[in-house]
């Protein structure tokens, strides 16, 4: 059971200032964690959790309530973190180290945690996150079967490269974290053989169709905290456009059909439930299809999602950014005015405000 208490929070991290909801709730979370085949399992109830990452010790703790609000308003559910266990060597807590209060933080955004304890840190950290004196340990080898290690993460892509050890090393960690009965899934990165009760996690790079974001580079929200447009608002609408089709998602396994060559359709359909799947996995050629009676048109290397299998919500191809917030930023920078919009496209946009904003750069450094 995972229990998040609200009023406790308040006064320990913020200073304080008490939220609203907790002040007069005096609220505390607690919720039951399970999964079936199809979906995680939250007190009962199936949830398509859409997650992404926070590193907290990359950010000072004054960022991180920021940065999980603004993974919240683009469509995020859950944040992601490792545990960085060289900077907790001696308990250390504090700081940008202080990984309790950044998971208090999240649980008092109304957000879940998948907190990855490693110990292996696969996101270009120094010594992937070990202790450099493990590795003066006599007779020590790292991630496989050998008595003075064992803890592991995001083994599956390597465990080729370990021979014979691999096999009874992810076995033994696999049973040491079920008998620790935390009362959460627990989660093997690309384990395909990851034993029951354990969930076997895949990711994918920046990509095409049925990939919504890269793993760690060119992300939506910035080094600096900032929103990093278009990616941050169409990514945002793909968010959204999943949370319209999850109760569809979560009620049966799709339907998978040919609409021609490199087009296909993924229909899940149960009763009165229906969500569409439309793909062009060609990269270089645009298609019309015919769905349900409708023609539709799919741009090159693109998906569009018919949230009621008949209406079309979201084309991956297509940018519905929020415009004002963008020109807003570019007119504080460059002296843009809004009615200087009118009439033309936003690829001209772009290339005369990115010129505007070179040119005040340079005058800058003269």
């Amino acid at each position: 059971m995972l229990s998040f208490c609200c009023s406790d929070f308040a006064y320990n991290y913020l200073e304080g200032t008490i939220p609203s909801e907790c002040a007069s709730m005096n609220l505390t979370f607690a919720s039951i964690v399970t999964y079936d085949s199809r979906a995680i399992v939250i007190d009962g109830k199936c949830h398509v959790l859409v997650s992404g990452s926070i590193h907290y010790p990359r950010n000072t703790p004054y960022m991180w309530s920021d940065l999980i609000q603004k993974s919240k308003d683009g469509g995020l559910d859950m944040i992601e973190t490792y545990v960085f266990w060289n900077l907790h060597e001696q308990y250390n807590l504090e700081g940008r180290n202080d990984l309790v209060k950044f998971v208090k933080l999240v649980a008092a955004a109304y957000l879940y945690v998948h907190l990855r304890i490693g110990q292996y840190v696969c996101a270009k950290w120094s010594y992937g996150g070990f202790l450099l004196w493990l590795h003066f340990i006599p007779g020590i080898k790292f991630r496989t079967d050998n008595e003075p290690f064992k803890i592991e993460n995001e083994y599956g892509n390597i465990y080729s490269a370990y021979g014979a050890g691999a096999k009874p090393y992810i076995k033994w960690a696999a049973n040491m974290d079920v008998s620790l009965d935390t009362g959460v899934p627990w989660v093997m990165c690309q384990q395909s053989d990851a034993l029951d009760p354990i969930i076997s996690l895949g990711f994918q790079d920046l990509g095409g169709p049925f990939i919504a974001t890269s793993y760690d580079y060119d992300a939506p929200i910035d080094e600096y905290g900032l929103v990093r447009q278009p990616k941050w608002g169409h990514l945002r609408d793909v968010h959204k456009t999943i949370k319209l089709c999850e109760e569809a998602l979560i009620a049966t396994d799709p339907t998978i059909s040919s609409l021609g060559p490199n087009l296909e359709t993924a229909v899940y359909k149960k009763g009165s439930l229906c969500s569409t799947f439309l793909s062009n996995v060609d990269t270089k050629s645009d298609a019309t299809v015919k769905f349900n009676g409708n023609s539709n048109l799919l741009p090159a290397w693109s998906m569009s999602t018919l949230s009621d299998c008949k209406n079309v919500v979201l084309n991956t191809a297509k940018l519905t950014q929020n415009l004002p917030v963008t020109f807003s930023l570019l007119r504080n920078l460059t002296g843009l005015r809004i009615s200087d919009i009118n009439g033309l496209s936003q690829d001209f946009l772009v290339l005369r405000n990115m010129k505007r904003l070179l040119t005040l750069v340079l005058r800058n450094l003269m």
